[in-house]
């Protein structure tokens, strides 16, 4: 190989590395992207089932400013917000 045919092929080497180096930090960006979705996700899905558990313990117990609520509708909250906190608390965190 001649002089100026080592630095093409040197050159393109180095083209593919640092083509490959913002391939992966582009990537670990979007994932870390992602990860903060999940957790406002995550957060959300939790208070939103805090919101609709107690929603329904008043509706139950119907003590509250005079909140009355079918015992089924309220029973039924108290599992979608049960429900919902579990899986927000469950949901996988990579």
């Amino acid at each position: 190989m001649s002089c100026p045919t080592q630095v093409i092929a040197v050159s393109l080497a180095l083209n593919r590395v640092e083509s490959n180096i913002k391939n992966k930090l582009e990537l670990k960006n979007s994932e870390l992207l992602e990860r903060k979705k999940m957790d406002y996700t995550k957060w959300t899905l939790i208070i939103v089932g805090l919101i609709v558990l107690v929603m329904g313990v008043w509706g139950l117990v119907g003590t509250y400013a005079g909140v009355t609520d079918p015992q089924w509708h309220a029973a039924l909250k108290i599992v979608v917000g049960l429900v919902a906190v579990a899986v927000g608390f469950m949901a996988k965190r990579e």
